[in-house]
């Protein structure tokens, strides 16, 4: 399976957002101009997916936890919802990209 430029950088802004180069860098063990270069096209992707899937699948566990914690004292109740429901979304996301990738 290859990944398109495209579908790398949602699953790299799925796993960190916005800024998500140096994280991923890290993480992967890869140049940070690499990701760039991956991600705009300019460069073929190296295969990873097994790498994606696993921080994927981690990422996807962790949100699934805090989706079952309560929200943080003090927090309105809606809020408290929203946050919940974006965790779980998140956690639903990661795991659907992993899959993919499998």
């Amino acid at each position: 399976m290859t990944i398109s430029p495209q579908k790398f950088r949602a699953i790299a802004e799925a796993l960190y957002g916005g800024e998500w180069v140096s994280a991923m860098s890290s993480d992967l063990a890869v140049d940070a101009r690499t990701l760039q270069r991956w991600a705009s096209g300019a460069r073929e992707i190296t295969p990873l997916e097994a790498e994606l899937a696993a921080l994927c699948h981690e990422k996807a566990r962790t949100m699934a936890t805090l989706a079952k914690r309560p929200a943080p004292p003090g927090m309105h109740p809606e809020d408290g919802r929203a946050l919940i429901e974006m965790r779980e979304e998140r956690a639903a996301e990661l795991a659907r990209l992993a899959d993919e990738l499998a």
